[in-house]
């Protein structure tokens, strides 16, 4: 397993700044996405909501489109979410484990391991095969504060470990964004009090981080899967179709479907009328 000490050149710039310092790490994957020139950290509740998904969807992919590299900890929810969307639309990601990385998180997350170290970096402060323990967790989420050049919170609750993350971020001095939520949502309450204190900016979609972080243009990678988003195309070449029957003609899970829209939707392809998706430039019967 590849590590990589502070005394390297390739050494995140970043950690340099933590105090205590982070003496050595292990990854696996693309070691160049230690020092991204665009980055943001994103974190989340492990209990995502359906609102939580959608908000995902939503802002992921124009990050991506403009060529942020997005990091997070790999843990079910929000956190893996963020990963999955990630590499759907063909982005770079990388995943800041509270564990070894040799350990594993269970087989349902093998697949998703296995695309992010081909496609993005796996990284641990602890030793191969290190179960993980609570107090790994925070130490965890210092790295993800110092790694990105601000850090995004979807859905937190009071008293999620998300809200160590954005501490950190405070104490970085780094810029700190937060996605309002419901408020009859528990998981909600933590990112509404960081508002409510004015402690984060208030986002509700993505060229609203790119501005704060005084980033435009450069967009450097496609933002779909190349099997999947022409089959919905040629399905709406034909007819204006709802999400729902989208699900029934090309078997993809909704969340894919709407994700995969809102990127046609980005790239002027088609567009949305009353719940229905429609090819535009296409004449419809």
């Amino acid at each position: 397993m590849p590590e990589i000490s502070c005394f390297e050149a390739n050494f995140p710039q970043n950690f340099l700044e933590l105090k205590p310092k982070v003496q050595t790490l292990y990854y696996s994957g693309n070691a160049l996405l230690f020092n991204s020139a665009r980055s943001l950290t994103i974190v989340g509740s492990r209990k995502m909501t359906n609102y939580g998904r959608e908000v995902i969807n939503r802002i992921v992919p124009p990050l991506v489109e403009a060529g942020l590299t997005l990091i997070s900890g790999f843990m079910y929810g929000v956190d893996q979410e963020v990963h999955r969307v990630c590499l759907e639309c063909g982005g770079q990601t990388v995943a800041v484990l509270g564990w070894g990385i040799d350990w594993s998180e269970g087989a349902e997350n093998q697949e998703l391991q296995r695309k992010l170290v081909e496609r993005g970096l796996l990284v641990s402060q602890y030793p191969q095969k290190t179960v993980p323990q609570l107090w790994m967790f925070p130490a965890r989420d210092r790295l993800m504060a110092a790694l990105g050049q601000g850090t995004l919170v979807i859905e937190a609750a009071r008293r999620s470990g998300s809200l160590i993350t954005a501490d950190y971020a405070g104490k970085l001095k780094r810029p700190l964004f937060a996605v309002p939520g419901p408020i009859t949502s528990v998981v909600s309450a933590g990112t509404n009090e960081l508002l409510q204190r004015g402690r984060a900016v208030l986002i509700t979609q993505a060229n609203e981080i790119l501005t704060v972080l005084g980033y435009s243009g450069g967009q450097t990678a496609p933002c779909a899967s190349p099997q999947k988003l022409p089959l919905l195309l040629e399905y709406l070449s034909r007819e204006s179709l709802t999400v729902e029957e989208l699900v029934q003609k090309t078997r993809l899970k909704a969340e894919e479907i709407r994700a995969k829209l809102m990127v046609a939707e980005l790239r002027g392809e088609v567009s949305e009328e009353n719940g229905k998706y429609f090819l535009k430039n296409v004449n419809q019967n």
